[in-house]
């Protein structure tokens, strides 16, 4: 753009007669991108504060899931130290990796991940 097509749009004073250009356009291409950068920033920063305060909200930490009746987290730790103590772990990897296995170790691959999610649920390790 040259000074004669910006006349009517800036004033006069900023054209120099011997530039093809308006300085004083230029900078104001130059603040109304800063101004841009700003309200995003603006923008960006108000979605991760609203982000922030709604953790305590829906979307968040559930809490700790009732065990089942009768249930406490002394029995179910005591369950998963029995299944423990006889091989429930290499069987649940077993599982885990695809091998076959009986319908005895399934079940009690079964019985093992229901007690532990019983256990995690139910906020028992805290």
């Amino acid at each position: 753009m040259t000074c004669r097509r910006l006349r009517g749009l800036i004033e006069p004073a900023c054209c120099d007669l011997y530039a093809a250009t308006c300085f004083r356009f230029g900078e104001m291409i130059v603040e109304r991108s800063l101004r841009s950068m700003a309200a995003i920033a603006t923008v960006g920063l108000a979605a991760w504060l609203g982000g922030c305060a709604a953790e305590g909200k829906a979307g968040g930490d559930p809490g700790a899931r009732p065990l089942p009746p009768g249930m406490t987290c002394q029995s179910v730790r005591q369950e998963l130290n029995g299944l423990d103590s006889r091989g429930a772990g290499s069987k649940v990897e077993a599982a885990n990796a695809g091998r076959k296995m009986s319908d005895s170790d399934r079940a009690l691959v079964d019985r093992y991940n229901t007690l532990l999610n019983y256990y995690l649920g139910g906020r028992c390790h805290v």
